[in-house]
C-alpha cells in the first residue's frame, strides 16, 4: 500500500484476469478500511505475476516491483504521472549477477532517513533453505545495492516453522528497532482434509440489486475437519441470464436489466449453491441511472474514442490547472442507493490529458454553513492565482425541492480541488426561480456566467464580474426548443464558447463578452450537460451525461488476422444506439459510429483488440 499527499491510500494487488493474475489498484479514503476499485495497474501479455511491491518516491518517479514466474525473479515498473498505472517494464535482479536463479523476489521497500532507501527481497539460498536479504540506494531508487550477508535465515526448521521464510515487511517502530514480519509454513504432519461444498453469499446487499448496482458475492470453501476459506478469489463463475447482471471480477455482479438471474461458483471441481439475484427497475429515472462518458476530438467538433467515465454519475465539469493536470468534478451515486457517498459531489485527476484518471474522492466542505442544503450541480473555474472555485447550487433551508430558496453559491480550494472552503453570500439568484446548472469561467481577466432561464426555448441568464464573487445581471441569451444551455464554458484564446445539451450536444461562441454569439455547431454526440477541456497536446475532452450504456454480448468477426489486411467486425443493431469503436493495433477504415466497422490490421504480427461502447 502506498500513502498518497491527499492521506488517501492506494492498494496495489494481485487479482485473476481469465487465467492469469496481474496488478490492479484500488483506493481508500478512509484510512485502509475499506477499498474501491480503479483498475489494471500493470500487466505482461501471457504471464502471471506476483507479490507486488511499490514505493513512491516523488510524484514521477513511483516504482513497482512484482514477482515473474517466468524470468524466475522480478520486474521492474515505474508510472511517471502519479497515477497507479506502470509502464516502461525491464527486468530486475536483487542479487549481484543477473542469473535467474540468484535473484530473489522484491518484498518491501522503506525509506530508513539520510536519503537512504532499503530493499527487502527473498528467495532460496540452496539446501539450507530460504533467506531474506537486503539492498540500499542512495538515488531514489534508480540503482540498488546488494549488502553482504542474510537478513533472516532459518537453516534448522524448527517445530513450528519450515524453512520456509518469505514476503518481509519491515517497519520502524518509533524510538524503537526495526521490526520485521514475514511469511513461513507451519508444517501439520498427518493431516488431510477435503472440500465438502461451497457457499455462496451476498457481502453488501440482501439479495436484490437495482439496475446499474454493483453488488458482491463471496464465497467460503467448507472442508472436512471444520474449517472454512474464502475462495472468491480463485473460483470460477457461471450466470445464468447475463441481459439481467453481468459478472465483474472477485465476486462483482452489475445489474444491467430487471428480472432474475442464478449465479453459481466452481472450485476444484465443486459447484457451489445457486444464488439468486433478482434485479429491480432502479428506483426511478433518477440520474443514477446514467453514465458520465468521456471522448476525445481534435477540433472540439468531432468527438472519437468515448468510454465511460464514471457510472451513475451525472453533471459534470472539467478544467486544466496551471500545472496541465486535469480535475473533474461531478455528482455521484455509488451503488448501493443511499450509499455514505450517495449524491456528493466528487473529484478526480488525471496526469495525462486525459487518458487515466484516479478513483473518485468525495470533495469536502468542512465550513458549509449548518442547515445548507448538500452541494450539488458542481462547476469548477480556475482563479487568477492558479487556485480552484466551485461554483454549486444550494439552499440555506435544507434539502428543499427545486424551489425559488435555490441559488448559486461558491467554495474555494487550496488543495487542488479536493477541499472547499465556503465563501459567503450567493454568487446568483433569480426571482421566483431555482438557479439550477450554473457555469462559470474566468476569461481575458472577466468572469462569465450562466444558467438556463426554464425551458430551452427560455435561453439562459448571463452576469459577469470582476472578482467572481459579486455578479452583475446583463440581458438573457435567447434560445430554442432544440438547444438547451444546460452545459459549460470554455475560454479559448480567440473566443468564449459554451457547450449545451441537445440532440447531438452543440456549442455556440461569443467574442464580444457574450453579447452576441455564433451560429450553432453540432458535434456528434448525444447526451446531457457537457463540459469540455484543452488538454497541453491540443486535444479536447469532453465529459457528458451518457444515456444508460449497455455492453453487447459479443463482437463478431475473425479473431485471427492477417496484418496488412481487413477484416469486418460487428455487433447486434439497437434501435436508437449510438456505437464507439476503439481498435489497436490497427485502423478504423469505415462504419465508425455504426454497428458494423472495418479495421485493417497493422502489417507484420502480434495482438489487436476490437471493442466497441453501445449507448442507447
Amino acid at each position: 500500500m502506498e500513502l498518497l499527499p491527499d492521506s488517501s491510500i492506494v492498494m496495489l494487488a494481485i487479482m485473476e484476469t481469465g487465467t492469469l493474475q496481474q496488478v490492479h489498484a484500488l483506493h481508500s479514503t478512509n484510512g485502509g478500511f475499506t477499498f474501491q476499485y480503479i483498475g489494471p495497474a500493470f500487466s505482461v501479455s501471457g504471464q502471471s505475476l506476483y507479490d507486488p511491491e511499490n514505493y513512491r518516491f516523488a510524484n514521477d518517479n513511483w516504482q513497482l516491483y512484482a514477482g515473474n514466474l517466468t524470468l524466475n525473479n522480478s520486474l521492474k515498473a515505474t508510472s511517471t504521472t502519479g497515477n497507479p498505472v506502470f509502464t516502461n517494464s525491464v527486468a530486475f535482479c536483487s542479487a549481484v549477477s543477473n542469473i535467474p536463479p540468484d535473484c530473489y523476489i522484491v518484498a518491501d521497500i522503506t525509506n530508513i532517513g539520510g536519503g537512504i532507501y532499503k530493499m527487502y527481497a527473498f528467495g532460496n539460498a540452496g539446501v539450507t533453505g530460504d533467506a531474506i536479504v537486503s539492498l540500499h540506494s542512495n538515488n531514489a531508487g534508480n540503482t540498488w545495492a546488494l549488502e553482504s550477508g542474510l537478513r533472516l535465515q532459518l537453516t534448522t526448521p524448527s517445530a513450528v516453522e519450515s524453512g520456509r521464510v518469505a514476503t518481509p515487511t519491515v517497519v520502524h517502530a518509533q524510538n524503537g528497532p526495526f521490526i520485521m514480519v514475514y511469511e513461513t509454513y507451519i508444517p501439520v504432519p498427518g493431516c488431510s482434509t477435503t472440500i465438502t461444498g461451497l457457499n455462496l453469499m451476498p457481502v453488501n446487499f440482501g439479495g436484490s440489486a437495482a439496475v446499474n448496482d454493483s453488488v458482491y458475492l463471496s464465497v467460503q470453501a467448507n472442508y472436512s475437519d471444520g474449517t472454512i476459506r474464502n475462495v472468491t478469489g480463485f473460483v470460477s463463475w457461471q450466470i445464468s441470464n447475463p441481459a439481467v447482471a453481468t459478472l465483474l471480477p472477485n465476486g462483482g455482479v452489475k445489474a444491467l436489466a430487471a428480472g432474475t438471474t442464478q449465479i453459481t461458483a466452481t472450485y476444484n471441481g465443486i459447484t457451489g449453491n445457486a444464488f439468486v439475484l433478482n434485479v429491480t427497475g432502479g428506483g426511478g429515472n433518477g440520474p443514477w441511472n446514467a453514465d458520465l462518458v468521456i471522448c476525445n476530438s481534435p477540433d472540439g467538433t468531432t468527438f472519437n474514442n468515448c468510454r465511460i467515465f464514471i457510472d451513475s454519475a451525472g453533471v459534470a465539469s472539467v478544467i486544466k490547472k496551471n500545472n496541465g493536470q486535469l480535475i473533474a468534478a461531478f455528482q455521484w451515486f455509488p451503488a448501493p442507493i443511499g450509499s455514505a457517498y450517495w449524491d456528493k459531489v466528487a473529484v478526480c485527476t488525471s496526469d495525462d490529458n486525459g487518458n487515466t484518471w484516479t478513483a473518485p474522492v468525495p470533495a469536502s466542505f468542512p465550513d458549509l454553513p449548518e442547515g445548507y442544503q448538500r452541494p450539488f450541480d458542481p462547476t469548477l473555474a480556475l482563479t487568477e492565482t492558479g487556485n480552484i472555485r466551485m461554483y454549486f447550487s444550494s439552499s440555506e433551508n435544507g434539502n428543499q425541492p427545486l424551489n425559488s430558496s435555490v441559488h448559486t453559491y461558491s467554495a474555494i480550494s487550496a488543495d487542488g480541488g479536493f477541499t472547499y472552503q465556503f465563501e459567503p453570500g450567493i454568487r446568483f439568484q433569480y426571482p421566483n426561480q431555482a438557479t439550477i446548472d450554473p457555469a462559470a469561467v474566468l476569461h481575458n481577466g472577466t468572469w462569465y456566467y450562466t444558467t438556463p432561464a426554464g425551458a430551452p426555448q427560455d435561453g439562459a441568464h448571463r452576469a459577469i464580474a470582476e472578482d467572481g464573487l459579486n455578479f452583475t445581471q446583463l440581458a438573457d441569451i435567447p434560445s430554442d426548443a432544440q438547444h438547451n444551455w444546460t452545459g459549460n464554458l470554455l475560454s479559448l484564446p480567440d473566443e468564449l464558447r459554451f457547450y449545451g445539451t441537445g440532440n447531438p450536444l452543440w456549442f455556440t461562441a461569443t467574442t464580444n463578452g457574450g453579447n452576441t454569439w455564433s451560429n450553432y455547431t453540432n458535434t456528434n454526440l448525444k447526451g446531457g450537460d457537457p463540459a469540455v477541456v484543452k488538454t497541453n497536446n491540443n486535444q479536447y475532452v469532453i465529459i457528458f451525461t451518457g444515456f444508460r450504456c449497455t455492453t453487447p454480448t459479443v463482437v463478431s468477426g475473425s479473431g485471427i488476422a492477417c496484418g496488412g489486411n481487413t477484416t469486418v467486425y460487428s455487433v447486434p443493431a439497437s434501435a436508437g444506439a449510438q456505437y464507439f469503436w476503439s481498435v489497436t493495433g490497427g485502423t478504423i477504415v469505415s462504419g465508425q459510429g455504426t454497428n458494423e466497422i472495418a479495421v485493417q490490421w497493422n502489417p507484420g504480427s502480434g495482438q489487436g483488440q476490437v471493442s466497441v461502447l453501445q449507448m442507447n
